[in-house]
């Protein structure tokens, strides 16, 4: 039988803990110094995601998070570089995020002192079919989508939870991107720090132009030369046609283009997700590795 009590709001004299929020959103090499009453710092580090271009869709970069023990005054040592993430305490690697190469995804690992976390691959890309959508990276939610791709097609970059559709927007943290919308966020509330508050609805197209995504969800499909939306946070970007496919929001992937005319130049990938696929030359950039603290 359950324990009734943890579904009721607590008493007004209850003690209260204060709720975990982000701390530090950090793109270069730096330091961070735990504040007086913090016994837990939960980190995120992503790797860089993979370039997009003529043909190639890049791969999602690794993640790898949890709860590090720490007392006021620790110092936590963040190093990026070469679009490897780590962050280090008293000399030990807690957590290191390596990049994607390309369409190939990026790993991850942590050390054994970090709890109640987990070290995910990104998803894959693809070599060599234009207009495929980019990898995500790894997530709380488990190894990164690899990006949709057929030939002469073009799909939404892939989300944490969920890939496109030929012509589709893209991918959502709460699951695929469909032939008129991005992929929903999450349809129910995640405990888990990054993932709170993504519960957004996918783009939709606006015309033919694809509408961005809310929090959690993808970009929405471009049509008639018009380009693709943007994902939210662990979104991937809407696919197009004859224009530019959507960027991918934190995670995601970015969005294919197709067609035979016009600037198609795959979408740029979010933070640690993989660029799109285009069929003109110009590289797509994937996003960047980061490390996020929350406590």
């Amino acid at each position: 039988m359950s324990n009734l009590s943890t579904f009721l709001p607590p008493k007004k004299d209850s003690i209260k803990t204060p709720p975990i929020v982000r701390k530090a959103f950090i793109t270069s090499s730096t330091t961070h110094t735990i504040p007086t009453g913090v016994t837990v710092a939960r980190p995120y580090a992503v790797g860089a995601g993979g370039l997009g271009g003529a043909g190639t869709a890049g791969g999602g970069g690794g993640m790898a998070y949890g709860d590090i023990a720490v007392v006021a005054g620790d110092v936590l040592t963040i190093n990026i570089a070469a679009g490897v993430a780590t962050v280090v305490k008293g000399g030990v690697t807690m957590l290191t995020a390596n990049p994607a190469s390309g369409a190939t995804a990026g790993t991850a690992s942590k050390n054994a002192a970090v709890t109640s976390g987990g070290n995910f691959s990104g998803g894959a890309g693809s070599s060599g079919i234009a207009g495929s959508g980019g990898g995500s990276s790894g997530s709380p939610l488990g190894a990164g989508v690899a990006g949709s791709s057929l030939a002469a097609n073009a799909f939404g970059g892939s989300g944490w939870g969920g890939a496109s559709v030929t012509s589709g927007g893209g991918g959502g943290v709460g699951g695929a991107g469909s032939t008129d919308y991005g992929g929903r966020g999450l349809t129910i509330p995640s405990l888990d720090p990054l993932l709170i508050g993504l519960e957004g609805l996918g783009g939709s197209r606006s015309g033919n132009t694809g509408g961005h995504g809310q929090l959690g969800a993808g970009g929405g499909p471009g049509a008639n030369s018009s380009v693709g939306g943007a994902g939210g946070t662990g979104g991937g970007g809407g696919s197009a046609s004859n224009n530019a496919g959507g960027d991918g929001g934190f995670g995601g992937g970015g969005g294919g283009a197709g067609g035979s005319s016009g600037n198609m130049t795959g979408g740029n990938g979010g933070f640690g997700g993989g660029g799109g696929s285009g069929t003109t030359a110009g590289g797509a950039l994937g996003g960047a590795a980061a490390v996020l603290i929350f406590y």
